[in-house]
């Protein structure tokens, strides 16, 4: 196996010309899917159903995806990782789908800012 990648994602709910957006840092993953809304293949997701009808992040604990991953835990490290997620994000344009060990760090970013991306190859 490869070295898992890390990755971010940049959420934009209020629109991409509206702040405040979030910075969400997974971390390394082991998967992760980014596809076009409207185009994207049908899903096994469950109805979600909550009083707020603005939510676009999910933890999706049941995901066959999970079971399909999970022996990959005994080699994802050094040491067994506990268990993975399966984070899902519901944009206007794209949705994506994320598969890793870690809990994200999410950051607020209230303006305009530089984000600057270094990677050792």
């Amino acid at each position: 196996m490869g070295a898992p990648l890390p990755l971010l994602a940049i959420v934009a709910p209020a629109g991409v010309d509206k702040y405040p957006k979030y910075l969400v840092d997974f971390g390394r993953v082991v998967a992760f899917t980014c596809m076009e809304e409207a185009y994207s293949p049908r899903n096994e997701f469950e109805v979600a159903e909550d009083e707020n009808t603005n939510l676009c992040a999910y933890l999706f604990p049941d995901s066959p995806w999970l079971a399909s991953y999970d022996p990959l835990r005994y080699f994802y490290s050094a040491e067994v990782v506990e268990r993975f997620f399966h984070y899902l994000i519901f944009g206007g344009d794209n949705n994506i789908e994320v598969i890793t060990p870690n809990v994200p760090k999410i950051r607020a970013i209230e303006q305009s800012e530089v984000l600057r991306i270094e990677h050792s190859l």
